[in-house]
């Protein structure tokens, strides 16, 4: 099962598939990237690693082969895809202790 997630100016960073297999209790947040061009967003920076330390994995889908559909059933692999760059959005720890005790 699949479900297309949509995005609003109240819900940023999430991945663009929700998928998951009831017989095989697999759960899946995939974001689908085109494989020349691809880019995370800020809000994606801050989100993904936080859900990372969560245990909440996200994957990259850059094509429908098999070769892609093999990678849900490996690690997360998000930060193959991860650019020096976006370590400029990552939440301060300061943030994340803050939140943590918010909860």
């Amino acid at each position: 099962m699949v479900e297309k997630m949509h995005g609003n100016a109240f819900q940023v960073g999430i991945p663009d598939l929700y998928c998951w297999h009831e017989g095989m209790q697999m759960h899946r947040w995939v974001d689908v990237k085109y494989e020349k061009s691809h880019q995370y967003t800020k809000a994606q920076c801050q989100k993904w690693p936080k859900w990372e330390r969560r245990g909440l994995p996200v994957y990259i889908m850059m094509d429908d082969t098999e070769e892609w559909y093999a990678k849900l059933f490996g690690e997360p692999n998000f930060r193959d895809y991860w650019k020096p760059r976006y370590n400029k959005y990552i939440t301060p720890v300061e943030d994340i202790i803050k939140d943590i005790l918010e909860e």
